[in-house]
């Protein structure tokens, strides 16, 4: 009854000169079209929706989804949708809150996906279930184990970064903790950004983990070598005890990618006010430093733009592209064609719910060959080269999406 009486107050006070659906975009009030959103998910959990097509460098991709029974970003209050892995004709799929589902591959090429819940141990602190954003924060497998990337509670409102590892069986997955530390971050205030500007992601070169770990509200912590906020680690695989450093002056960094050709790793980072970045590492025996909070392209969110621009005059090091547009939320970065030049790259984003092709202008530039809007956040996103399809976590509907080329 609140809701429609809502809707009736919004129909008399907003104007617009839109008709139609696009008059009532307007009027629905956000937080009320989420809830329709996630309403809508799960009466329709599992079902295909086709979206629309587009075309890279001559070849036809098909964008499709299947809505999934979850909350969407608005009305968890920030949860990641969740993550999501290949483990031969199997999908994993991880939600935000820990719940872990295996899905037949050959199902994305059909009318509707199951999700099958996969037993598990691990634990699940109240935050993590209840609305928020603490939450999962990343999903691999690697040589027959899964591992999970999380917030851990350290004390009360006090937080950090931590990795499980489970020998991998869908019938049930079985999690000791693989790395942790004792640092941790604690929440200030209320409305204040917190815990998620966490990073967490995973991914593995030669015996190591390297590992995102945002600032998480510490700010000029990311320039202190003695925390591991604000930092990409490297972890040995054999030894996690075994932990450099290996860069810093970071903020949030939401994706990393190895591309195995070039031997670089890219990273993406979010900025303030625009100034989101993709950042590359070159140099694997000495410490990176891209330079935040102290240079960044971005205008700060509240005060005066302190904020050296030049990176490199200043002794940092450039990012290799950084947006001007303000509202971009980079998450993930792929290979798309690690052997040609236009679109080497795919690069997903949350608030611009788009997908952005780009490839190396020279060894310290890159550029948008392309962006296709989707009209969905997306949290994460991988390949299927036997499918020829790429896998999405979309926050908006929400849904598992589907490019097919």
């Amino acid at each position: 009854m609140f809701l429609f009486a809502l809707l009736l107050l919004r129909v008399a006070s907003v104007q617009t000169e839109k008709i139609g659906i696009n008059k009532l975009r307007d009027i629905v009030p956000k937080r009320i079209k989420s809830q329709i959103l996630s309403i809508r998910s799960k009466l329709l959990n599992g079902t295909k929706s086709s979206v629309k097509s587009f075309s890279i460098d001559g070849v036809e991709h098909n964008f499709y989804k299947y809505y999934i029974s979850e909350e969407n970003k608005e009305v968890s209050k920030n949860k990641p949708t969740g993550y999501l892995q290949q483990s031969d004709d199997k999908i994993i799929f991880v939600t935000g809150r820990g719940q872990f589902y295996a899905i037949d591959l050959q199902q994305f090429e059909k009318k509707k996906i199951l999700l099958k819940p996969i037993n598990n141990n691990f634990k699940k602190d109240e935050k993590m279930i209840a609305r928020g954003s603490i939450g999962i924060r990343n999903l691999k497998i690697k040589d027959d184990f899964v591992y999970v990337s999380y917030q851990k509670k350290i004390s009360e409102n006090c937080y950090n970064l931590a990795i499980d590892r489970s020998k991998l069986d869908l019938e049930n997955l079985n999690f000791k903790n693989f790395f942790s530390f004792k640092e941790c971050s604690k929440k200030k205030e209320e409305g204040r950004a917190w815990s998620v500007l966490s990073g967490g992601r995973l991914i593995f070169k030669d015996n190591y983990i390297y590992y995102s770990i945002g600032e998480m509200a510490l700010r000029d912590i990311s320039q202190d070598d003695n925390s591991y906020f604000g930092k990409i680690i490297k972890i040995n695989i054999n030894n996690p005890k075994e932990v450099m450093i290996t860069s810093k002056g970071l903020r949030n960094s939401q994706g990393l990618f190895y591309d195995n050709v070039k031997d670089i790793i890219l990273i993406t980072d979010h900025a303030e006010n625009g100034g989101d970045e993709v950042n590359v590492i070159k140099d694997f025996n000495e410490i990176s430093n891209f330079g935040w909070p102290i240079a960044s392209y971005a205008d700060p969110y509240r005060g005066p733009n302190n904020f050296l621009k030049s990176h490199k005059l200043n002794g940092f090091r450039e990012p290799v592209y950084y947006f001007k547009e303000k509202g971009i939320g980079v998450s993930q970065i792929i290979g798309y064609n690690l052997y040609k030049d236009k679109t080497r790259y795919l690069l997903s984003s949350m608030r611009a719910k788009s997908i952005f092709f780009l490839n190396f202008v020279n060894d310290e530039k890159l550029e948008i060959h392309k962006r296709i809007n989707l009209g969905e956040r997306i949290r994460d996103i991988i390949k299927i080269d036997k499918k020829k399809m790429y896998l999405m976590v979309l926050e908006t509907s929400p849904a598992i999406g589907v490019i097919k080329y």
